[in-house]
């Protein structure tokens, strides 16, 4: 018969190793010569390992089963909470994650992981002021944690915030310097920020030539007007391509031909 305990510390070794088949060959000897863990921090350890070897190899539903059972055990491990998040919404079981990560970050207000996770998944799911707060508060009770800086930068970066994108990647990647993927993000953040200067300086210039024409209209026009900048805004039209539009639609109301009324 084996020695059981240096199979747990096995277990421990391959899992910093990342050797997800091994800790998993290694669980089931346990549960062989061991069907009952005696202890409840042993029955806890073998369903946190292998929930977590499931998960990182492409098995998220057996995953959440097992890491269910490690998370019934120890309800305060917020590391099992996470995985458990992690693991439901791998498989497409949004609702029940968020419920997870939200009984989790009750118990452990300001964990880390459970500010960035939760305010991630609240952001994917359209609840976009809640998961931003949610990131700002980790990033600002955790200014070493480089994932609150990320997943913050990247959220505002979607949002064309580019200079506040910019501070947070930059915090990150001084937290994780030569990380390629972050690196990466940087230089787009950058190269966004270049593009809104950019634009800003063709607006400035387009400006004046716009208000001539405005004052040129008749009112019923300048309410078409309106009304056409009011449909390029609800399809995500910049203020340039808005300016360059309206341009375009003055020149032809002052050369005496009707635009088109929108319908």
């Amino acid at each position: 018969m084996p020695d059981v305990r240096l199979l747990f510390h096995l277990v421990e070794r391959r899992a910093l190793e990342e050797d997800w088949p091994a800790v998993l060959r290694l669980v089931g000897r346990i549960r062989e010569h061991r069907p009952r863990p005696e202890a409840a921090e042993d029955a806890f350890f073998l369903s946190f390992h292998e929930g977590m070897a499931l998960l990182e190899s492409g098995d998220p539903a057996g995953a959440v089963e097992v890491l269910q059972e490690a998370a019934r055990r120890d309800p305060e491990h917020i590391s099992a909470r996470l995985l458990l998040a992690d693991a439901l919404l791998r498989s497409e079981r949004g609702g029940e994650a968020c419920a997870e990560l939200e009984d989790a970050l009750r118990r452990s207000p300001d964990h880390p992981g459970c500010l960035c996770a939760l305010g991630w998944v609240l952001y994917q799911q359209n609840r976009k002021a809640e998961g931003k707060r949610l990131l700002e508060r980790a990033a600002r009770l955790h200014p070493y944690y480089p994932p609150a800086h990320i997943d913050l930068g990247l959220i505002l970066a979607s949002e064309a915030r580019w200079d506040e994108a910019e501070f947070h990647l930059e915090a990150a990647l001084a937290l994780t310097p030569e990380d390629p993927e972050l690196e990466a993000a940087l230089r787009a953040v950058r190269e966004g920020r270049a593009g809104r200067d950019l634009e800003r300086q063709q607006m400035r210039a387009l400006m004046p030539e716009i208000r001539a024409q405005r004052r040129t209209l008749r009112p019923e026009e300048r309410a078409e007007l309106r009304r056409l900048r009011g449909w390029l805004r609800s399809k995500g039209a910049s203020h340039l391509e808005v300016l360059l539009v309206e341009g375009v639609w003055a020149e032809v109301a002052q050369a005496g031909s009707a635009p088109r009324v929108l319908d």
